[in-house]
């Protein structure tokens, strides 16, 4: 019995310990929001936060940010926070992240968390003097489904001609309200690599505008059915062949006295 008051004994103290030096690192640094983090960001598109961090003590203090998954510093900008941040008594710097997921479900719960750095050739924290926002204005991020914009592509069966001296075109239009559709290309079959396609006009579409995808072949294909796609848009079926080049067959010579009679 006497064994386990102690054990819990000691826990607690180290308890107590470890948040007196946290609240006494705190009152040293102060992390605030300038740019609060968003709750919700959808995989594959990024957002950002911003944080003022400021030193509060009467000495010198360098800090690094701990690394987290999903989460980047960004140290360019006015009053923008380096990777190594040396505040001198009253200084103060930004430090701006960018939050970006990769999985439906992924969380970050906490941050960010700077802790005193240690310079041995390379940059390192050390943990036991640490500092970070309030829980209420700590990340707290939970990565989503990506928002899709809907496209339509005109027409919806098109027709190319070989060895044209013009390219054929298609129009894609994105009927979404709010979302910006991306790299939007004619996903070609592998075998038609006489068929060339320009598709920078559709790289970004903003929300109800359109773009044109020019297609060049130098040879005939028979009819098919490929996808149209951007990385965050529907996916759109489309017939398309390639016709043999027209050539016109001239009949034969006529003389001028056979048109008289």
């Amino acid at each position: 019995m006497y064994t386990k008051i102690s054990s819990v004994s000691i826990f607690i103290a180290f308890m107590l310990f470890f948040k007196l030096i946290h609240a006494k690192n705190e009152q040293e640094i102060s992390v605030l929001p300038t740019i609060k983090p968003p709750l919700l960001v959808h995989v594959n598109t990024q957002a950002n936060a911003q944080y003022m961090v400021k030193n509060l003590s009467q000495k010198n203090i360098t800090l690094a940010l701990i690394p987290q998954k999903g989460i980047s510093q960004n140290t360019t900008g006015l009053l923008a926070c380096p990777h190594s941040i040396t505040l001198q008594p009253g200084q103060k710097c930004l430090l701006n992240l960018t939050i970006k997921g990769d999985t439906v479900g992924q969380k970050i719960t906490h941050g960010p968390l700077l802790c005193k750095a240690v310079k041995s050739g390379k940059i390192k924290p050390d943990t036991s003097f640490c500092a970070q926002p309030s829980p209420r204005d700590s990340l707290n991020v939970t990565f989503t489904k990506p928002k899709i914009a809907v496209i339509e592509v005109k027409p919806q069966a098109l027709t190319l001609h070989a060895a044209s001296k013009s390219p054929d075109k298609l129009t894609v239009i994105n009927h979404s309200k709010t979302i910006t559709a991306k790299n939007i290309k004619v996903n070609l079959p592998v075998h038609w690599k006489d068929v060339k396609q320009n598709a920078e006009n559709c790289i970004r579409v903003e929300p109800q505008k359109k773009c044109l995808i020019y297609l060049n072949a130098k040879k005939p294909h028979a009819t098919t059915t490929v996808p149209v796609a951007g990385h965050n848009t529907t996916t759109i079926p489309l017939k398309i062949m390639v016709k043999p080049h027209d050539v016109k067959i001239l009949g034969p010579a006529v003389k001028i006295n056979d048109i008289k009679k």
